[in-house]
């Protein structure tokens, strides 16, 4: 798994480019977490070759919410200091 940051005039963010084994169980983990409603049940964590972690977890829209909106506010909150 490798992890490279990218930037534009537009966007910047990271890309994640992944091997088919790691791919498969990747959507195996997304799968159980959306079957049980959990997102930790079945969750894949990976580390890349430089040693980052990488996970992903399925979230319900309300949790999803309240999180960007604790993170906007955290970004906003470190600007105006």
């Amino acid at each position: 798994m490798i992890i490279i940051p990218f930037k534009t005039d537009m966007l910047h963010g990271y890309a994640v480019q992944i091997n088919k084994a790691d791919a498969l169980q990747l959507i195996a983990s997304l799968a159980e977490q959306l079957r049980t409603g959990s997102p930790n049940s079945g969750r894949a964590e990976f580390r890349t070759a430089l040693g980052e972690y990488f996970s992903v977890a399925v979230l319900s829209d309300d949790v999803l919410r309240e999180q960007e909106k604790e993170q906007w506010e955290q970004k906003r909150n470190s600007a105006s200091t």
